[in-house]
């Protein structure tokens, strides 16, 4: 993997973990808007279900209470 793709790829964690991005395609479309070419976000077909995951994780982490955080008691 070339020095870009692997820095389009660690940018691209990045974005997944931030939650602000629902899919690789997004996260993909905001690298090339930024400074990466087409190539350096051409990732395999497991790449980006992988990064379909982050992102839907930290998404769900966003929206859910934190299990470690106590609630009240009725």
């Amino acid at each position: 993997m070339s020095d870009r793709r692997y820095d389009a790829m660690k940018q691209a964690v990045q974005l997944a973990l931030s939650g602000r991005y629902s899919n690789w395609w997004s996260v993909s479309a905001r690298l090339r808007a930024n400074r990466y070419h087409e190539e350096d976000v051409d990732w395999t077909r497991g790449q980006r279900e992988w990064l379909n995951l982050l992102c839907e994780e930290a998404r769900r982490a966003l929206l859910e209470p934190d299990p470690g955080t106590s609630r009240p008691c009725a």
